[in-house]
């Protein structure tokens, strides 16, 4: 009896998958040297492509199994429902040369006697689409010169398998998703690149989608174009791939289907588990669990330690379910969940960042600093840099949704990092909307704030001229209102914009003007930090007039400030700043001492222009100490970053 070839036809289009193959090969030789069978289990999105690879990879290898080749699909994600696995063991018994009469009648009985005609024999098996652990288990062979390659949307385990090698197949990389698209079309698509680039954006870099979407394009008479609007309005390679999440959500548990369809109006691109657990209405311990089922069925991603997200096209068809399954007002509360638990995060990391004043004071002292300590500040740098993308999307929801106090709160917590990152365009995009949330809530104290706010975005990217009316705007609000930290705000800040146009004397006696109003301020707390704030952009100035011995006590005592507070971004400016005073009254050598730190805290903390101004600093120094070397290799350094 000849031995089995059951396997599809090889996949014609299959593009990239180099790391995976390797992966295989790299599999089925640890098992041989094991002396086990390999058991490799593939999961993955649907229609990532996971069939295709085991089929192809199948082809690369059938001729290591002479004895067979079989393939089986499962049924796991499909209807009416898994293939039981005694059917199944009851082909591969007649493919093995079992008469049917003979077949034994146990799902049991039908496993040993595969393990017994497979033993000592090299047969290669596909399993398609397996439902669940159990399913699999039954139909594994036993000689450790076979080999079975399993694809599930779900992730599989079962303390029985000896040897396992188990991935996560990703989408493709948009290089290689333009490649097959442009195979799978026929079509000559070079002179359609951007409409192109638009297709493998929306098709997320799924096979399935992209060969769907390639069948349209090879339609008589239908232009890019059309298939561009037709995939973008979810009319094309969406639509196909629906079914087959459709089939995946209703498969899901009710509370895990409530789930899917509230974690779907999630407004940014990750999310961690208590975000997730807030918009779920559960303890975090069961907003874990459910997202790790999630996960298990392949309709959400892990995305590094304890952060979750979904694929765009599951994201999309999460969506839809939401406004087709859920109230208009179970919606709604779920956004203001989101909304409400990114402020409070915002505002718990912006009070371990900074001592700054806030403008609705009672808000933020209802929210507790997320860390404390000496390591508060760094650690709160890395919360907004994690949830960076997501605080910028709560506050455009809360913005769309009028929220006007929460888009007030975001555009305060969110200043200090985004101001000492350079993080100009977001700052930009926030204190617009911030600004007009204020004027919108009729508050003059909220305006007069965030127009001082708003000035410093165009101060960072140089709009001299814009800041400038920004911050007299605010100036003029201030001194109507009688609001002395508003007035010492916008004085400091307009000296600042002087000092930087040239205007040195001028800058000067607006800082001095700044440091009268910073003394007649009541709460001792923002006193404390506007007189180091004032004292070291004096000293900046007056180190630009040649003025060091004066100086330098100014940036000491600033230093002592920032160091104290925990304020590595300003004691960074400080430590710069006295290294050039130290330079100029000619003690390179201390100078050097100082600028060296600068550096050092420059480049765990600042900006990156701190961090490029820092390194020039330094090397003014080294070449006054006589050391070109030095010297060369820091400003090649700041070169580089600039």
């Amino acid at each position: 009896m000849a031995a089995p070839r059951l396997l599809p036809p090889e996949p014609r289009l299959f593009v990239d998958r180099v790391d995976e193959f390797v992966a295989l090969d790299q599999a089925l030789g640890d098992a041989l040297e094991r002396g086990v069978p390999l058991l490799a289990v593939r999961t993955g999105l649907p229609g990532v492509g996971k069939t295709t690879l085991a089929v192809k990879w199948a082809y690369h290898v059938r001729d290591r199994f002479p004895d067979g080749q079989l393939y089986y699909e499962l049924g796991g994600s499909v209807e009416p429902g898994p293939v039981p696995a005694s059917d199944v063991l009851r082909d591969i018994l007649v493919q093995l040369g079992v008469d049917e009469e003979r077949v034994p009648h146990h799902e049991h009985e039908r496993a040993a006697v595969v393990r017994s005609l497979t033993a000592d024999k090299r047969i290669l098996l596909v399993l398609d689409d397996a439902f669940s652990a159990a399913q699999v288990m039954a139909l594994l062979p036993s000689s450790p010169t076979c080999a079975v390659v399993v694809t599930s949307r779900k992730w599989l385990d079962d303390p029985a398998w000896a040897y396992v090698d188990r991935a996560v197949l990703e989408p493709l990389a948009a290089e290689f998703a333009t490649e097959l698209l442009n195979e799978a079309s026929g079509l000559d698509l070079g002179a359609e690149e951007a409409a192109v680039k638009r297709l493998v954006s929306a098709c997320a870099g799924l096979p399935l989608a992209l060969e769907v979407v390639a069948g349209q394009l090879r339609r008589p008479r239908r232009r890019i174009a059309d298939v561009v609007e037709a995939v973008l309005a979810g009319k094309g390679a969406v639509a196909s791939i629906e079914t087959v999440l459709d089939v995946a959500y209703r498969d899901l548990a009710p509370q895990l289907a409530q789930a899917y369809r509230r974690l779907a109006l999630h407004p940014g691109p990750d999310f961690g588990v208590p975000v997730a657990a807030a918009m779920l209405g559960v303890p975090p311990r069961e907003g874990r669990a459910q997202l790790d089922e999630l996960v298990d069925v392949n309709l959400l991603s892990p995305v590094g330690t304890d952060r979750y997200r979904f694929h765009p096209l599951v994201a999309a068809h999460a969506r839809d379910w939401s406004a087709a399954g859920s109230t208009v007002a179970e919606c709604d509360e779920v956004r203001g969940r989101v909304v409400a638990w990114y402020v409070d995060r915002a505002i718990s990391l912006a009070r371990s960042l900074s001592q700054r004043w806030w403008t609705d004071f009672e808000r933020f002292e209802r929210v507790d600093p997320a860390f404390g300590g000496p390591d508060a500040a760094a650690l709160a740098r890395r919360g907004f840099q994690a949830e960076h993308l997501n605080l910028l999307a709560a506050l455009l929801q809360a913005d769309d949704e009028k929220k006007h106090a929460d888009v007030l709160a975001l555009g305060d917590a969110l200043w200090p990092w985004l101001y000492n990152t350079d993080r100009s365009v977001d700052l930009d995009l926030v204190q617009r909307r911030a600004v007009g949330a204020a004027e919108a809530l009729g508050d003059r104290v909220a305006v007069m704030r965030m127009r001082n706010q708003f000035g410093s975005a165009f101060e960072m990217r140089g709009e001299l001229a814009e800041a400038k009316h920004e911050f007299r705007t605010s100036l003029e609000i201030a001194r109507e209102l009688q609001h002395v930290l508003g007035q010492q705000s916008n004085l400091e800040w307009l000296g600042i914009l002087l000092e930087q146009e040239g205007e040195l004397r001028r800058a000067l006696e607006h800082l001095e003007a700044s440091a009268d109003a910073a003394r007649q301020i009541e709460d001792p707390v923002q006193r404390a930090r506007a007189m180091a704030l004032g004292a070291m952009h004096t000293g900046r100035v007056l180190v630009k007039v040649g003025h060091f011995t004066e100086a330098i006590p100014l940036s000491q005592n600033a230093m002592a400030y920032f160091t104290e507070h925990s304020d590595d971004v300003n004691k960074a400016r400080c430590l710069d700043l006295l290294g050039r005073a130290e330079l100029g009254l000619g003690r390179p050598a201390v100078a050097r001492l100082l600028a060296e730190q600068a550096v050092e805290v420059s480049a765990e903390s600042g900006p990156l222009s701190l961090h490029i101004a820092a390194l020039r600093t330094l090397a003014d120094v080294e070449d006054a100490c006589g050391d070109e070397v030095a010297a060369t290799l820091h400003r090649a350094q700041a070169a580089e970053l600039s």
